[in-house]
């Protein structure tokens, strides 16, 4: 991901963590702890969703997976005829 990106994700993370917070503290019914937990949801599902295109992204491209455990993850390259770490 280019350095930008991740500095944008970085900010709407916290973003978000900071408007939940706050609304928390304005809002009767809505507590600290339901503030945090949207947070972290929302910080959960932003992870997932970028792992799920990534994926996508690599078998758009054609490219097989494979690993003996669960980590590391190989996939092999048909261009470059080599298995390649990918994590």
């Amino acid at each position: 991901m280019p350095p930008l990106w991740v500095k944008i994700n970085y900010l709407i993370s916290v973003l978000a963590v900071i408007a939940a917070f706050v609304v928390s503290l304005a809002t009767p019914g809505f507590t600290v702890f339901l503030g945090f937990s949207i947070s972290l949801w929302l910080l959960a599902g932003m992870m997932f969703i970028y792992g799920a295109g990534r994926v996508a992204l690599d078998v758009r491209q054609g490219h097989t997976f494979f690993s003996a455990w669960v980590f590391p993850v190989y996939t092999y390259d048909a261009k470059k005829q080599d298995v390649i770490k990918n994590n």
